[in-house]
């Protein structure tokens, strides 16, 4: 499903989300996930300047089980995650390797090659095309990614939106390194161990940028202040976002393609799943309302606590209210409405107690 659509894929960077560790039941929510994180990312700078640059897609594949594999490897450098051993598409798995060393939070699939193949399943134009980035969201509150080669992997953990921007655009997309004390490690546009400011790469951003120690390797990082460092809330820094800037382009034209020099179509308006709030609350009635959006229709159920769900009819895509009547007095109700727009639903739920 094409969840961002700024023209031709072959004059874009498409970035392809997958999901691992999504049961069947989870797929709506998935979809919602890939709509968020792409949509966050488009309002942040540099990407926000170019957005017109991008595409993206979202597949679901169903897992077996629910979760990330955590084969508790570290021990007390687990952050006391509990150990968990699940059936899942790509086989994702925090205590990974990566330079050699097994890090907790570093997550990959049991297979690369599994997930390339898929992407081109799907997509047969990706296959061994530059401008074409994997992106697997593993559905795992806990803290982890990791970048491998043009493949970004992240978790919907409580900082997933700034982890998804740092594997993805910093390390996959523009090839960036780490700007934090154990990270940086090795030469790249943002990390070098020149102390002279007029032979690193970033020469012709000092200042603002300069040389900033981060360890005691002597590797140094253009500012102080950066999403490749150590708070992934922070912004780009001008040297960053320079770099992605051009990578984008980069990657296009490495594909045969030519990178657009201003929006083209119009970036359709996100569905989202129903923003619900409360109207007329009774006796013996509930209203609730939500935002209008571009839905083909819309489905009602509702369950009063301690029973079962029922349904509670449907209505037709323009409709913003319901009010659900015949209802028991000093009752608590969860209702849930779900949205249907292009063949995939987004739900939302809300409770209420009757006076």
């Amino acid at each position: 499903m094409k969840i961002l659509d700024n023209g031709p894929d072959k004059d874009r960077v498409v970035l392809v989300f997958f999901a691992d560790g999504f049961t069947a039941v989870r797929e709506s929510a998935f979809y919602e996930y890939c709509r968020q994180k792409i949509n966050y990312a488009m309002s942040l700078e540099p990407m926000k300047s170019i957005a017109y640059k991008y595409n993206a897609y979202a597949f679901f594949n169903p897992s077996q089980d629910a979760g990330i594999n955590h084969p508790n490897l570290l021990g007390s450098g687990c952050y006391g995650q509990p150990a968990l051993s699940v059936n899942t598409y790509f086989g994702c798995s925090f205590d990974s390797m990566i330079n050699g060393q097994r890090i907790h939070r570093v997550i990959s699939p049991k297979d690369t090659g599994l997930v390339y193949a898929e992407m081109s399943k799907q997509l047969p134009a990706s296959t061994a095309k530059n401008n074409y980035l994997p992106v697997i969201l593993c559905d795992s509150q806990f803290e982890g990614g990791q970048a491998i080669g043009s493949m970004g992997v992240f978790t919907l953990s409580p900082n997933s939106n700034n982890t998804f921007i740092h594997e993805t655009f910093g390390h996959a997309l523009a090839g960036l390194g780490d700007e934090f004390a154990s990270g940086a490690n090795a030469e790249a546009w943002n990390c070098s161990k020149e102390s002279d400011p007029t032979k690193v790469r970033w020469k012709a951003f000092i200042p603002p940028a300069g040389i900033v120690k981060v360890n005691a390797a002597g590797w140094g990082v253009p500012t102080a202040s950066c999403k490749m460092g150590q708070d992934l809330t922070k912004d780009f820094c001008v040297v960053c976002a320079n770099q992605i800037k051009l990578a984008t382009d980069q990657l296009i034209r490495l594909s045969g393609g030519v990178p657009p020099t201003g929006p083209t179509t119009p970036v359709p308006p996100a569905i989202t799943a129903p923003n619900l709030v409360l109207g007329n609350v009774l006796n013996n009635s509930i209203q609730i309302k939500w935002n209008q959006q571009k839905a083909d229709s819309y489905a009602f159920s509702i369950m009063p606590s301690g029973g079962a769900w029922k349904s509670a009819g449907t209505a037709n895509g323009d409709a913003t209210m319901r009010t659900f009547q015949n209802l028991k007095r000093k009752t608590t109700y969860e209702i849930k409405v779900v949205l249907f727009s292009g063949g995939v639903q987004y739900e939302s739920t809300i409770k209420a107690t009757t006076k």
